[in-house]
């Protein structure tokens, strides 16, 4: 019988699909409590009065300024995606080259604050795990001190040698307009950095104190800027060294309101002081600070000056198109940093309070979990190069396939080392960086002399992979497990 009127079968039918529409919307319902569960765990604070509850929070604080770092550096990528053919189109593809390099002395010149402030988060960091606040403020106000003659010391450095130098031949520009702005573009670029040496300690002591992401809104809000009035400054017809000028300073105006603030009314407890300014701390730092700046160092001359020597093998607009496919796996890296960089202080907390358990478990997933996310986005990147680069710059990039494999190589070995990394600087396993670092620095400037001239423009990120590969990332897979022993004997 059919219509209103149904068999035992349909009956059944009916029920059957009402039973599973019921317990579909239970499910629905008991998902709502463990959604709100987890916002509350996010964003509240939650107990920290064993190694357990303290491991969790470590977590929700490294989720939230991994993800707010995320939001951060999408700005900075908006900046990067946008002010690239903006720039290209603008400036012609020689002054684009110039601009580009000047772009690569923020990496360079990472090491000028002489590791000072990695060593305010290492400090600030141990600090914090033993509750010790008036150590926490002698790290800071000896900081600032120092921070402060560096950039002084930068800036009365460009005043002196500025007319002495011979820019033009650095950038190897040819044109006369080139020749006019190489000069105060460099100028323009180290008066902003010298600036923003100082300023950057906000940042390093919220890194320090887990909260990250009150220093990635400032990073964002500052690349959000530096768009605009890039844009601007494009729109206005000015050349290449008001383009470096709005660049920079709008990140360095950033950083100075993040200072003020963050002193005056967020945390003036931890206020710099006259009267917390401790020659021992200061001391410390110093030491910590050398050790670091030798290891930039090396991260330099291996891995950061290669838009430089491609410069001088190759020419300018070589060096442009090298640093175009730099800056498209530039994503990969950032998304490293995002998500292993919170992982430092949070060691570096932990260790401080003997949690050495939650250390290893820790360095453990974040190493599996960086290779496989970094290979797949690396692969992602290679497949749709092509597409990808016209969408960018209006055009093909002329370069061989293999400058994009080697990048994509690139960036899963430094993955590896970026995620043992954190641990290192942590645990202050600085001389076991040292080591590894000079032989494979050594190295792969010696491939990269011999090689590079004779293969080719592509040929030089893979001499950094055969470097690394070699001289640290099998180094460390021997070292690192009696480093995480070391810490577990020390419970």
């Amino acid at each position: 019988m059919t219509g209103f009127w149904r068999t035992g079968s349909d009956c059944g039918t009916g029920q059957s699909d009402l039973t599973k529409r019921l317990k579909t919307v239970s499910t629905s319902a008991h998902r709502i409590p463990r959604a709100i569960n987890l916002v509350k765990y996010l964003l509240f604070p939650g107990p920290t009065d064993t190694e357990e509850n303290r491991g969790r929070e470590r977590l929700r604080r490294t989720f939230i300024n991994g993800f707010s770092s995320l939001l951060s550096r999408s700005s900075t990528i908006l900046t990067l995606l946008i002010s690239v053919p903006l720039a290209l189109h603008h400036l012609g593809s020689e002054r684009f080259g110039m601009w580009m390099i000047i772009s690569s002395f923020a990496a360079i010149l990472s090491f000028a604050d002489l590791g000072i402030g990695n060593g305010v988060i290492n400090l600030v960091s141990r600090a914090l795990g033993r509750d010790d606040q008036p150590g926490i403020r002698r790290s800071i106000s000896g900081g600032l001190v120092i921070l402060s003659m560096i950039g002084f010391a930068l800036l009365a450095a460009l005043i002196a040698l500025y007319r002495f130098i011979d820019w033009p031949e650095i950038f190897q520009v040819k044109s006369s307009l080139g020749i006019e702005e190489a000069g105060p573009s460099a100028a323009a670029f180290i008066a902003c950095f010298a600036v923003g040496i100082p300023a950057a300690l906000a940042a390093n002591v919220q890194i320090a104190l887990q909260r990250g992401y009150e220093a990635s809104f400032w990073a964002g809000l500052g690349g959000l800027m530096s768009l605009g009035g890039l844009a601007a400054a494009i729109a206005l017809d000015f050349g290449t060294p008001i383009l470096v000028l709005v660049l920079f300073g709008t990140q360095q105006f950033c950083n100075i309101l993040n200072c003020l603030i963050f002193f005056i009314f967020r945390r003036p407890d931890l206020a710099p002081s006259f009267s917390d300014v401790d020659l021992t701390t200061m001391k410390d730092l110093m030491r910590i600070g050398s050790t670091f700046l030798v290891i930039q160092l090396v991260v330099v001359v291996s891995f950061r000056i290669d838009a430089v020597l491609v410069t001088q093998f190759f020419g300018a607009s070589a060096a442009g198109q090298y640093s175009l496919v730099e800056r498209l796996f530039a994503i990969v890296a950032m998304l490293q940093i995002v998500f292993l960089s919170p992982l430092w202080p949070a060691y570096g907390e932990a260790i401080g309070r003997g949690d050495h358990a939650w250390v290893k478990a820790t360095v453990v997933r974040s190493l599996f979990l960086t290779i496989a996310l970094t290979a797949v986005l690396a692969a992602i990147l290679v497949l749709l190069s092509g597409p990808l680069m016209t969408l960018w710059i209006g055009s093909p990039l002329d370069v061989p396939i293999t400058l994009f494999l080697g990048f994509a190589v690139w960036r899963v070995l430094e993955g590896v080392g970026s995620a043992l990394a954190m641990l290192m600087n942590a645990a202050g396993a600085l001389k076991m960086q040292l080591a590894i670092g000079f032989v494979m620095c050594a190295a792969a400037l010696l491939l990269k002399l011999l090689f590079v001239p004779r293969l080719g423009m592509a040929s030089m990120i893979w001499m950094t992979n055969i470097a690394y590969f070699l001289f640290a990332i099998i180094p460390l897979a021997v070292l690192i497990p009696s480093l995480v022993r070391r810490l577990g004997k020390a419970e």
